[in-house]
């Protein structure tokens, strides 16, 4: 019937291998339904069809001569994960230990749409058969009596097999031919339920799971005979097609990106929810913190014979004991064994290990297996942690649930009568940062891959060499990205780990933090003068500054103080130390029309190339300050005019003093104070002062040449002159982390002063210093805060909350974080290289822009007009 367009109907049978239909009964068939009645007729079976498959391809040349009905069914039976599909699929053995209904349904729904918006006729999922034990949990425990031989298909994200009147679930077993005439029960296997064959009809399909000759013989035979009216098979054949085509399909129902961030917010939530914890106490334990990141690990062989290690560790402290491909961590006596084949759990072996140690197992096999030795070690362990294998992500998982990177709230499996449907249900909240999908968080990744175009453009227009750029929302990681190189030579790719200068992040990250510390310890008040802390101001007009004016930069300091030219040796050169234009005298190029007379030089009895006793301050690698001048740094401000108006004026000069307090109260050294209260607890042992102690170059991104004072590249030394003169430890710079320590650290900071179960600082502290003080200074104490005033600029983007806070770093650095939305930015460079006067990134504003991406990654558009209105007349 050439040019007419052909009636269409659904034969679906489950179970049966595509490829056991003949060719010619595939073709007569299909002729006969598509030339005589103009009918189609698609097979489905629990095969994974797909567009290149002949047998597909040849069924649809039958329904349609223009080849145009694409439609296919996909098994999702086996998890996916291929470059098409965004997400590795749960498999149905991660969603067999999922316990909410409705969480498998949304993301069957998310998945069958995903496919029908590209043109498929839906998904099919079929739970693994074999007898109750193997049913899917979530069904076991709203109903104990379910049978078993689960399939489930979903056109337009609607489960076919959900279709009887109150949502009733219907498991089809098999059945004869017979069944099929109107009217006549399908009778399937003992105890399933029982609709008719009018009832599929009614609801839009035709359904059967019998023999496929006899399938194919009684359907043409139905319809030679007339035993169904041709128009009534019409209405519901073309119901049932009217679901799944692409003209029935909303355009808005298809918007890529919400297709894309509801499948990975189901898919993450699913997984999450196939976790599940079981102890031999109700309660909810410690903080689900296993393992410290900074502990080192010895190792000792458990494979062949366990009583080498009962000699040698009589109570194992920092062991890691190997099991084949699996593992046992052990920190401050917990002991948490990562294993897959409960072969390897000895009960021996366990015994000795819980003698002195809380014994906690991580089980990624089929928890099945347990219950054969459950009983003997029930007694023995604090808990089993059940990570279902199969779960596509959860190899990446397994550290976050150990560290407490993710909620653990899942429902034990059921075992056996002993481990019944969520005995010993225990959880655990999420205490530290962990990794998720963008969209888990309600942003959009292609959003965020913006940035990446915004990163090449970096290094191709050389404003850096390299960087880091990471985005935490909600206490996941969504986005973190190295790019470039350390330096223009391209020898060393920037890493996750790599070392960044940080310039007057230090500010926020340890000097303020620390005097927090001091006033949450009423070990100071800020509105009480400097002099208060440091006798020795008693007499100087520094000394009746207030620790408030300082922490605002409205205490009158200069903005600048270069300190090294106080050391100039006059006698060694004639003339100026500037000069607009360049000649052999001024060849040192400082900026455009800006160069350095080349003949300064600095005084031998304060400086020297070569290391001793006297010359110990190291400022570079081949540069030594005298030790008797580091105090006249600090006389130098103590002694400073300060302006009479104290007015807002941002200026370094005031962290001399608040390190000076800040040493004092602590009796002991800034960097030595900052790694005993923050850095050691926290774990970051890549946020620190004086990285080359630990670090080699090649791990820290060099911060230029210096070319008026060191006269040589630096790398490892703060690149701020000041800071270096002060032995590297400074209140205003030197200190220097990669993006992953800063994020934990303002972590800590966005969840009001808590970071893995431990508090650090008081949470009415941190509103106290991170509002804005005053109608005239858009600051807080110490950070910096959005501009309100339309007419001034803002530090940070145009969208950032007015709650928001962080800091910007001269050498490139910059950190945002916004409790309105839990958002954490951090842009990391060093675009001083290999010179101070390169100003392309701060002209070309790219770490505002890069935050601009970030908020629309997640603000609708009305939220994002309104924010914009705000800024323009003033909030």
């Amino acid at each position: 019937m050439r040019g007419m367009k052909p009636f269409f109907a659904v034969l679906i049978f489950l179970g049966i291998s595509f490829s056991i239909f003949a060719d010619n009964d595939i073709d007569s068939l299909f002729r006969l339904l598509s030339e005589r009645e103009r009918i189609g007729l698609l097979f489905i079976s629990g095969g994974n069809f797909e567009k290149t498959d002949p047998s597909l391809n040849n069924t649809v040349k039958c329904i349609s001569e223009d080849n145009s009905l694409q439609d296919y069914l996909v098994d999702l039976s086996e998890g996916v994960s291929n470059e098409n599909f965004p997400v590795a699929f749960p498999s149905f053995k991660t969603l067999r230990y999922v316990h909410d209904t409705a969480l498998v349904h949304n993301l069957m729904y998310a998945a069958a749409r995903y496919y029908i918006c590209k043109g498929a006729a839906g998904i099919f999922y079929k739970y693994f058969s074999g007898g109750r034990d193997s049913m899917p949990y979530h069904l076991i425990a709203g109903n104990p009596d379910n049978p078993v031989n689960i399939d489930i298909a979903y056109f337009d994200g609607l489960p076919l097999l959900k279709v009887m009147e109150n949502e009733t679930v219907l498991f089809p077993g098999s059945a004869e031919p017979d069944i099929l005439q109107p009217g006549k029960p399908l009778n399937f296997t003992s105890g399933m339920p029982v609709a008719s064959f009018q009832g599929f009809l009614e609801k839009g399909m035709l359904f059967y799971t019998g023999n496929k000759k006899q399938a194919v013989d009684k359907i043409l035979k139905a319809i030679g005979l007339r035993l169904f009216d041709k128009e009534e098979i019409y209405r519901y054949a073309k119901r049932v097609l009217a679901v799944y085509s692409q003209s029935h399909v909303r355009s808005e129902e298809c918007n890529p990106v919400l297709l894309k961030k509801n499948l990975l917010k189901y898919t993450w939530e699913t997984v999450l929810s196939s976790f599940s914890t079981v102890g031999k106490r109700s309660d909810t334990g410690d903080s689900g913190s296993y393992l410290n990141i900074n502990d080192q690990y010895s190792v000792v062989d458990l494979t062949n014979n366990y009583s080498d290690f009962s000699s040698r560790y009589k109570n194992p402290e920092k062991v890691f004991i190997s099991l084949s491909a699996n593992g046992i961590y052990n920190v401050d006596n917990k002991i948490v064994i990562i294993v897959s084949d409960v072969k390897l759990l000895e009960i021996p072996v366990l015994r000795f290990l819980a003698k002195n140690n809380e014994l906690n197992i991580i089980f990624t096999g089929n928890p099945d297996d347990l219950k054969q030795i459950f009983p003997e070690i029930a007694g023995i362990i604090n808990k089993i942690l059940f990570i279902p294998w199969g779960t596509g992500m959860s190899a990446s998982l397994i550290d976050q649930a150990m560290f407490g990177g993710i909620p653990l709230d899942g429902k034990v499996p059921y075992l056996n009568e002993l481990i019944k449907y969520g005995f010993g249900k225990q959880s655990y909240p999420k205490i530290r940062i962990g990794y998720a999908f963008p969209e888990v968080t309600g942003a959009v990744s292609d959003s965020l891959m913006k940035i990446d175009s915004i990163l090449n453009e970096i290094v191709s227009e050389k404003m850096s060499p390299g960087g880091q750029v990471m985005v935490v929302k909600n206490g996941y990681i969504i986005y973190n990205r190295p790019f470039g190189f350390l330096t223009y030579n391209k020898k060393i790719k920037v890493d996750e780990n790599k070392l960044y200068d940080l310039a007057s992040l230090t500010k926020i990250i340890s000097t303020v933090p620390l005097v927090m510390k001091l006033y949450d310890e009423k070990m100071i008040i800020l509105d009480s003068s400097l002099s208060t802390y440091l006798p020795e101001l008693d007499t100087l007009e520094t000394g009746k500054l207030t620790l408030r004016q300082v922490l605002l930069h409205e205490a009158g300091f200069p903005s600048y103080i270069p300190f090294h030219f106080d050391y100039i040796d006059k006698k060694a050169f004639k003339g100026s130390m500037y000069s607009g234009r360049y000649s052999r005298t001024y060849s040192i190029r400082l900026d455009r029309f800006f160069y350095f007379n080349k003949n300064v030089k600095y005084r031998k009895d304060v400086f020297s190339s070569k290391p001793d006793s006297l010359y110990n301050i190291r400022l570079s690698d081949n540069f030594y300050m005298n030790r008797n001048f580091k105090d006249s740094v600090l006389n130098r401000v103590m002694t400073v005019k300060l302006n009479k108006k104290k007015e807002y004026l941002y200026s370094d000069l005031g962290y001399f003093f608040l390190q000076r307090i800040i040493e004092k109260e602590y009796k002991q050294r800034l960097d030595s104070a900052f790694m005993s209260q923050f850095s050691k607890p926290l774990g970051l042992d890549r946020l620190l002062y004086l990285p080359l102690r630990r670090y080699s170059c090649n791990e820290i991104a060099p911060t230029g040449k210096d070319a008026t004072f060191r006269r040589e590249m630096i790398c490892g030394y703060p690149n701020d002159k000041g800071a270096a003169m002060m032995g590297g430890v400074a209140g205003h710079a030197g200190l220097f982390g990669n993006a992953c320590d800063i994020a934990v650290f303002s972590d800590m900071l966005l969840n009001k002063g808590i970071y893995g179960g431990k508090r650090y600082i008081k949470e009415s502290t941190i509103e106290i210093f991170t509002s804005r003080q005053n109608g005239h200074n858009r600051r807080g104490l110490g950070f910096d805060k959005p501009e309100t005033d339309p007419d001034k600029d803002t530090p940070a983007s145009v969208f950032a909350s007015p709650d928001s806070y962080g800091h910007s770093g001269y050498t490139g650095t910059f950190l945002w974080i916004d409790p309105e939305y839990e958002l954490i930015y951090i842009f990391l460079s060093n675009r001083v290289y290999p010179d101070n006067y390169n100003r392309k990134l701060i002209k070309n504003n790219i770490r505002t822009r890069i935050q601009d991406i970030v908020y629309r990654s997640f603000l609708s558009r009305d939220e994002i007009l309104q924010k914009k209105m705000l800024r323009q007349v003033g909030n």
